[in-house]
């Protein structure tokens, strides 16, 4: 248990080292196109975005999740999984590009409908790229090969976001917002090729497709609900609010996940095969898992808190005035964030026992409540819509915890325990940040910032050293033994 508490703790480092520095080149390259691209130039991507991600749940079909749940997996299932792959990403790419038309039609009210069609067949390829690189990926990823993919992750982020940066700066436009997925794809998928030793070998077998549908089937289900609802509102939007108002609210909530949901990921990556290895050990499974949520609310809780206290002063500083509009947005999003863990530790649970059943009948029953409360703010704001996106966050994360519970036995009280320590020191951390302002009310913008951050780092550590919280003590162990490299 001890060693598997080290090994999805320093993977979560890892992969957290890697994902901190694809944050800070994720966070340049979007304040850059945000300082040389207006909010309405964003749309047209985050309109076609909706059908590649859909596309993306396709071309997997749930074989990644599943090579990576099985306790066995041969070289004949990885290399059927990956001639499958690689025929649905061409065959879908087909009927996008096919399908470019009856989208420009939905989309007909925006004046940046007709773009659609000039850069829908490049933003599409991003598909057929990734799919190449599928199957390594979930290799390493059963194999708990963090270290390199967070290597091979934050290469191949860099390398995007470089790109992206200098068409951007060289006024590409719209293009610079293509090139960022499609070079993302190449170069991941080209150094996952290259860092890796596995190749396609044998024959393509049914039988291997078969046996990994029986759990793939219903994780494929589950995620085109998730994509398909999870998305509704980037459909609504242009139609309801107009395309400003789509590049205003998805890009403050992508600038919230490109810190939070990011970090979530980096852990959803590394539990899910840890917990997988013991699937058939509740104890130990709910051992494993209460370390885990308590030490990412120590990491995420004053992560979204700060941001959420300080985005007036990271807007105005950092963002062209045009996209100021969506503070708010910002804002309210960040509070999401405290939903997250709970919300994705609970799905990994249920995935690891190979219930990919349940995890379906919940997809269903969440985004249905998704559809009602989108159904029920549209017409109101976007404003509305973005406290509608916090409810169903937050049905999520209740309907989540309760069938957890099912598998393994995780009550109330040690949810608490595990959880309400770290929000309160990030309440306490915020309220600090908060009486900045009124303590100096003159400053200016930029030393606020400083002040704010200096003010939110000091006391969430310090109050932290001295309730000396269990979360903390873990992690500061993990953290001092790969420096000593003890094991």
């Amino acid at each position: 248990m001890a060693k598997l508490k080290h090994k999805v703790v320093s993977g979560f480092l890892w992969t957290a080292g890697e994902k901190f520095g694809s944050i800070v080149v994720k966070l340049l390259m979007s304040l850059v196109l945000m300082n040389y691209l207006a909010p309405e130039e964003h749309a047209p991507i985050i309109m076609l975005g909706v059908f590649l991600a859909v596309s993306n749940v396709l071309i997997d079909s749930g074989f990644g999740q599943a090579l990576v749940q099985r306790k066995e997996v041969t070289l004949t299932d990885y290399t059927s999984v990956f001639y499958l792959n690689i025929v649905l990403a061409a065959l879908l790419y087909v009927i996008l590009v096919a399908l470019l038309g009856a989208i420009v039609w939905f989309y007909r009210e925006n004046d940046s409908a007709p773009m659609l069609y000039t850069v829908g067949p490049w933003l599409f390829a991003s598909g057929p790229i990734a799919a190449l690189g599928m199957v390594q990926s979930a290799k390493l990823t059963r194999e708990m090969r963090f270290d390199l993919l967070s290597k091979m992750h934050l290469s191949s982020n860099l390398i995007s976001s470089v790109i992206t940066i200098i068409m951007a700066v060289s006024g590409c436009g719209i293009w610079s917002l293509v090139a960022q997925p499609l070079t993302l794809s190449i170069s991941r998928t080209t150094i996952l090729w290259l860092v890796t030793s596995w190749r396609p070998q044998g024959r393509f077998s049914m039988d291997s497709i078969r046996k990994l549908f029986s759990f793939g089937s219903n994780m494929l289900y589950t995620g085109l609900i998730s994509e398909m609802f999870g998305n509704l509102s980037q459909l609504v939007i242009p139609k309801t609010a107009g395309a400003a108002q789509l590049g205003l609210y998805d890009k403050t909530r992508k600038l919230k996940d490109e810190v939070s949901y990011t970090v979530m990921l980096a852990l959803a990556n590394v539990t899910f095969p840890a917990f997988a290895s013991m699937q058939d050990e509740d104890e130990k499974l709910k051992m494993a898992s209460r370390k885990v949520i308590a030490v990412i609310t120590l990491v995420l809780f004053p992560v979204a808190g700060g941001l959420m206290v300080t985005g007036s002063e990271i807007f105005h500083i950092f963002v062209d005035s045009k996209w100021w509009g969506g503070i708010t947005y910002f804002q309210l999003f960040c509070i999401s964030a405290f939903f997250m863990p709970l919300t994705f530790i609970t799905l990994n649970l249920i995935k690891a026992k190979g219930s990919s059943k349940t995890i379906l009948r919940l997809e269903i029953l969440k985004k249905t409540f998704t559809v009602a409360v989108i159904a029920c703010t549209a017409p109101i704001s976007v404003t509305a819509m973005v406290y509608g996106y916090l409810l169903w966050m937050a049905f999520e994360m209740v309907v989540n915890v309760v069938a957890a519970r099912r598998f393994v036995k995780y009550s109330v009280g040690e949810i608490a325990a595990d959880t309400l320590p770290s929000l309160g020191v990030t309440l306490i951390m915020m309220a600090a940040v908060v009486a900045v302002n009124a303590l100096l009310p003159d400053m200016t913008l930029g030393v606020s910032l400083l002040i704010k951050i200096a003010t939110g780092v000091a006391v969430y550590v310090a109050v932290n050293l001295l309730l000396r919280l269990p979360a903390w003590e873990d992690t500061v162990e993990v953290i001092r033994s790969l420096i000593f490299k003890k094991r």
